[in-house]
């Protein structure tokens, strides 16, 4: 039932008020109970107010009230699915609640459901931690400015969305071609600046190729300050890279085994490989012409942003 409205509650109290009148009058000169008259002269002359007061009581659900258990089952399972959770509250707390009822505490917590980012399960080992940590005590100490990202990754002529559109409740059928082009590799190197260095390689890369990419792409603009991240692939571990790269001054720093995520250039790759998709479905340039296209668009900020949620301190 709607609420009366401010303005009829002011004038009801206010014909009451100024005299020679009963309740009874009031309600039936302005058409409403006796009943509501007396509560709105009553609530005004307790609280000097006479806005409408809130719907409803402040109830607190179920979950609610065991909201530290059940959000550490939900960290425990994160991947469970609802009617599992229901389940398990049911097993582990005695609670009986409806799906929905859990699906309205996740979302009144700000768990949404998202695609799963897998790492390795050995990042967990002792071994690989104290190598993680390692690895941030001594990084901490270069200015990021410094860091140079080395990492090379994969592309072909065949790259298209995985997405597509279809009027709502039907598929969206593609029909997939058994061969999707000449695969290439492209070996990158960034800094905060931009691009130090790219380079295209039809097929996969040989350690002959990461040298030539070294000698002619990064050498050149390595100096005594400068330290090369790489991970730990048998090419970029060759004495030839070493040679290369300290011959400059410049220092190699190796990432830790099973973590990508430390490198800032994966997060270029996923970039670039968004902008192939788009210009391969052209169709009339090479791949290296549609590479270095690719990279142009890059936003230059986006250097640093990546760097900077790499963990490495950008000024």
């Amino acid at each position: 039932m709607p609420t009366h409205s401010l303005d009829l509650r002011q004038r009801v109290v206010a014909a009451y008020q100024a005299g020679n009148t009963s309740i009874r009058q009031v309600a039936k000169r302005f058409m409403v109970t006796k009943r509501t008259v007396h509560r709105w002269v009553r609530q005004y002359q307790q609280t000097q107010d006479l806005a409408p007061k809130k719907a409803g009581t402040k109830r607190v659900g179920i979950l609610e009230q065991h909201r530290q258990e059940v959000m550490a089952i939900i960290t425990e399972h994160p991947d469970f699915y609802l009617w599992q959770y229901q389940e398990l509250l049911r097993e582990r707390l005695g609670i009986n609640v409806s799906i929905v009822t859990i699906h309205n505490f996740l979302k009144k917590q700000g768990m949404t459901l998202k695609k799963k980012t897998y790492r390795s399960a050995k990042v967990k080992e002792e071994e690989v931690q104290r190598e993680r940590l390692a690895y941030s005590q001594e990084v901490r100490n270069i200015p990021a400015e410094d860091l140079i990202a080395i990492d090379q990754t994969a592309v072909w002529e065949g790259m298209e969305w995985r997405v597509s559109r279809s009027l709502r409740g039907q598929r969206a059928y593609h029909y997939r071609q058994r061969y999707k082009g000449e695969k290439y590799t492209v070996i990158g190197a960034i800094s905060l600046r931009g691009v130090v260095g790219c380079r295209v390689i039809k097929g996969g890369m040989k350690k002959g190729d990461f040298l030539e990419f070294l000698r002619s792409e990064l050498c050149p603009k390595l100096d005594a300050r400068k330290v090369v991240i790489m991970d730990n692939l048998n090419i970029h571990k060759s004495r030839e890279v070493e040679e290369l790269i300290r011959g400059t001054g410049a220092r190699i720093l190796y990432l830790p085994v099973y973590a990508p995520e430390l490198n800032p250039i994966e997060m270029m790759w996923s970039v670039l490989k968004h902008f192939i998709r788009q210009l391969c479905r052209i169709g009339k340039y090479s791949m290296e012409q549609i590479v270095k296209t690719s990279l142009l668009l890059i936003n230059p900020s986006s250097f640093r942003s990546w760097f900077a949620k790499c963990c490495y301190c950008t000024p």
